[in-house]
């Protein structure tokens, strides 16, 4: 039990410091090209905005809450499943467990199609989060900073509304490259090194 309850704070795994590109930077990449694409679509006006000063606090609060999610998720679940299915096959059934969690909060407040987006948005970031913990020395940590990134992205409003079938989208993309150059039995070999 201590064990598990310290894998959140594992930060010491991470080996390759350069997978803190895609832990901290792939959501709010993706946030910013779906509202991009908001923009020339017409949905989103010019008065976009970030809090500057309340995004540490956003994050801070976003981590702590990431931290229990994780333990549970990346530290006690993960690993056995990847050993019996493999990694691709691992994250989809844990997004989709997920999803299925946080079903009844995206449903009591959004329309179906927006419940849709954000349960395919969940299996997916899973299954980018699965790549980033399987590069990162299985670290709960980067999935803890991965998942507060995930908030920061969703969460607070910056002056556009959020679209989880776009971000989808966009995720399912970045995730079928993933999948075509490290594999999809780990997620971790390279195809090209």
């Amino acid at each position: 039990m201590r064990r598990l309850l310290g894998r959140p704070f594992d930060y010491r795994r991470i080996a390759r410091k350069r997978w803190y590109i895609p832990t901290l930077l792939l959501v709010p990449l993706v946030t910013v090209l779906s509202c991009a694409w908001m923009r020339l679509a017409g949905v989103v006006g010019p008065e976009l905005y970030a809090p500057v000063l309340l995004l540490p606090a956003y994050f801070l609060v976003f981590f702590v809450l990431a931290i229990g999610e994780e333990a549970g998720w990346s530290g006690y679940a993960l690993d056995p499943l990847q050993d019996r299915l493999g990694a691709l096959p691992a994250g989809i059934v844990l997004g989709t467990a997920w999803a299925l969690w946080h079903l009844v909060p995206y449903a009591l407040a959004n329309p179906p199609l927006w419940v849709a987006g954000q349960c395919a948005t969940t299996v997916v970031l899973r299954v980018l989060m699965v790549w980033i913990y399987n590069n990162t020395g299985r670290s709960v940590f980067g999935m803890v900073v991965f998942h507060a990134m995930t908030n920061m992205g969703s969460v607070p409003d910056y002056g556009f509304p959020y679209d989880p079938v776009r971000a989808s989208v966009i995720l399912a993309a970045v995730a079928a490259v993933v999948v075509l150059l490290w594999g999809p039995r780990t997620l971790a070999r390279f195809r090209y090194a």
